[in-house]
């Protein structure tokens, strides 16, 4: 399989756009963060990866690194939020009942 790359933000200049290699990734474990308001209402919220790129290093064309000499990568996510409302807090909101 051909490498594939994507623009990313530079992480030492965010105004600017540099190159990232994506990489295969396999989801281990998604879990929700779930909450509960004050009115009963169960709100869950995960986020979900879409990518995963080393950041290149756009003068020697390596993977950049940071000042402890790990790899600097780019997650493009999206974020997933649903909600489950009490039976209470629906009536209040339907002006037919």
């Amino acid at each position: 399989m051909p490498e594939r790359y994507i623009m990313v933000p530079d992480p030492r200049n965010p105004k600017r756009m540099i190159k990232g290699r994506v990489v295969n990734f396999k989801t281990l474990k998604e879990d929700w963060n779930e909450y509960e308001l004050e009115d009963g209402t169960i709100v869950k919220i995960k986020i979900v990866v879409q990518s995963i790129a080393y950041v290149i290093d756009p003068e020697s064309g390596e993977i950049l690194r940071n000042p402890m000499g790990e790899p600097v990568i780019n997650v493009r996510h999206g974020v997933v939020i649903t909600a489950t409302f009490p039976k209470e807090v629906l009536q209040k909101g339907d002006k037919n009942e």
